[in-house]
């Protein structure tokens, strides 16, 4: 068989046009969402209003959840390793620097949150976009690839979100409580923060299946993965170091460790998607 069964051949612009169509569908569906969340007061998704009362929209009382959970000391985390380190409580103000500073941070969020909730769906037009000219094999091979990347990235986001976020919080306040420094965000730059953390872990724990798309390409091998992870382990380290925005080794350890089981993990992937010697190449 020399090409897919579903592959129909078809003039260029209709693949363009289908394309156009699809993303069309998928802004749409992110935008709807986000309007949804403005618009939903929160005590109809979660019994209740955080400010005590009146109307407050599901995304406010989401950003409401992530500024008590994260700066006002309900972060039992934080405020333990502070204590630990001989500093204060943490309790870290937000201000808005302009006009619209409060604003910007509700759209981001809501176009966040919006994305989140239509990703199934967002995932399923990239999958029938793709469909046709793809093989049963590679289909189950990129359904799973998926479902492991949604989880994995998830993973890292919630490990940054209730771990290496929150001490370094921790550390940064122990470091200018000593100093007598009043510790005071923007809110935009306490939303920036937290999503480049979480992004940044969440991306990190996809790092497997990245190791595991090269090998099956025939780009690496188990085996230079085995001989090579001190190097490996080594450039991780100075990675997590420059991106890591605390001067102790905490959060850089704190990033670093998991990344041992993900590599052993990466290296059994491998091992198991590379090319075979002399096994047939055929779909």
């Amino acid at each position: 068989m020399s090409q897919p069964p579903e592959d129909v051949p078809r003039p260029i612009q209709e693949h363009v046009v289908e394309l156009l169509v699809r993303l069309r569908r998928v802004l749409f569906a992110v935008i709807g969402a986000a309007i949804a969340v403005t618009a939903i007061p929160s005590s109809l998704i979660l019994g209740s209003n955080p400010g005590g009362g009146g109307y407050t929209p599901l995304v406010l009382s989401i950003f409401f959840y992530m500024r008590d959970h994260l700066l006002e000391s309900t972060n039992r985390f934080a405020n333990r390793f502070g204590a630990l380190l001989g500093g204060q409580e943490v309790n870290i103000k937000l201000i808005a620097y302009g006009w619209l500073d409060g604003i910007e941070v509700m759209i981001y969020l809501a176009i966040l949150i919006g994305l989140l909730i239509t990703s199934p769906y967002v995932g399923y037009e990239i999958y029938a976009y793709l469909r046709p000219a793809l093989f049963p094999r590679e289909k189950k091979f990129l359904v799973g690839f998926s479902i492991a990347f949604a989880v994995l990235f998830l993973l890292g986001a919630f490990y940054a979100y209730y771990l290496i976020i929150p001490a370094t919080f921790a550390i940064l306040a122990w470091i200018n409580l000593g100093s007598g420094v009043e510790l005071t965000f923007s809110v935009k730059q306490f939303f920036n923060f937290v999503l480049l953390g979480m992004v940044s872990s969440g991306l990190f724990f996809t790092f497997p299946l990245a190791v595991a798309l090269a090998a099956k390409m025939g780009f690496i091998k188990s085996e230079t993965l085995k001989r090579k992870w001190r190097t490996v382990f080594f450039v991780i380290s100075a990675v997590a170091a420059i991106i890591t925005p605390d001067p102790t080794p905490v959060s850089m350890m704190m990033l670093t460790l998991p990344f041992f089981i993900l590599y052993g993990l990466a290296t059994l992937l491998a091992a198991k998607l590379e090319p075979k010697t002399g096994a047939s190449t055929g779909p």
